[in-house]
């Protein structure tokens, strides 16, 4: 098992989308309510985003949690933004780690640019 770090940028379409609906504000704000801030501010205002994009936000929220109860996830969220983001979690190989990153639901539904980054990692200091 190893570790992997997947950098991404999201188009500009889902990028402005997201911070229309206010997630870069939540996320400022959310401190240790992370991700659940992030999604409550999302969904009280779905209506600013398209159907299609909400949905996929949705899966992706769905893939994510997963991963993290499975314990592949070790980290990960948007950079300040939201134009970007990371995640690091562990794989058997490249090979899996690529099968992560591709099944990734922001990637299958055009979301996620892919000129990606996936590279494998030595976390040689940790807190």
């Amino acid at each position: 098992m190893a570790l992997y770090v997947f950098l991404y940028d999201l188009t500009s379409e889902a990028s402005d989308a997201l911070n229309r609906a206010g997630a870069d504000a939540a996320a400022s704000s959310a401190g240790s309510d992370g991700v659940f801030a992030v999604v409550r501010v999302i969904n009280e205002r779905l209506e600013q985003l398209s159907p299609e994009f909400a949905k996929v936000l949705g899966e992706r929220m769905k893939y994510f949690s997963g991963l993290k109860e499975k314990g592949t996830i070790n980290s990960g969220g948007p950079f300040v933004g939201f134009k970007a983001g990371m995640f690091i979690f562990e794989a058997d190989s490249l090979e899996d780690a690529r099968s992560i990153v591709e099944n990734d639901p922001l990637n299958l539904h055009g979301f996620m640019r892919q000129d990606f980054i996936l590279r494998e990692w030595y976390n040689l200091f940790s807190k």
